[in-house]
């Protein structure tokens, strides 16, 4: 799988996969009902990584 896998992001059932199959067979990755409730850590991580000028 491109970048060594799903990591952790499975095993904590933060991100949902769906397989398909068929030729070529195809999964698609989503974020699960857990992911929804980090918004706001994201939100705080993304504040912080700017610039003082532009907070």
């Amino acid at each position: 799988m491109p970048f060594g896998g799903m990591g952790r992001g499975g095993a904590t059932g933060l991100v949902a996969r769906t397989v398909y199959s068929g030729v070529p067979p195809r999964a698609e990755y989503g974020i699960s009902d857990l992911g929804p409730g980090l918004s706001p850590v994201f939100a705080s991580l993304v504040a912080r990584s700017r610039p003082p000028s532009t907070r």
